[in-house]
């Protein structure tokens, strides 16, 4: 059985011109990210290991910090100034 998956695409305006794409794929113990600024493109792969700990380190269950990290990774936040 395949494991469930989601996915979010977002376009972060950096000092008003320049733009980074970042794309995740999100599953219940894991991620990856898919990030670019249209000349170089790099991939985090978080493993569920890493996750384990990162959670840990933060008394949360994965699936929680999973959840956590897709809100402020997969979507623009109103307010935030990304520079």
């Amino acid at each position: 059985m395949e494991e469930k998956k989601r996915h979010t695409c977002l376009k972060l305006q950096i000092n008003g011109e320049e733009a980074i794409f970042v794309k995740g794929t999100w599953f219940d113990t894991h991620f990856n990210l898919s990030i670019t600024d249209g000349f170089t493109a790099w991939n985090c792969n978080a493993s569920e290991e890493e996750l384990k700990q990162r959670a840990a380190q933060w008394d949360q269950p994965v699936l929680e910090y999973v959840m956590l990290s897709e809100r402020y990774l997969g979507f623009q936040q109103p307010g935030s100034v990304y520079a």
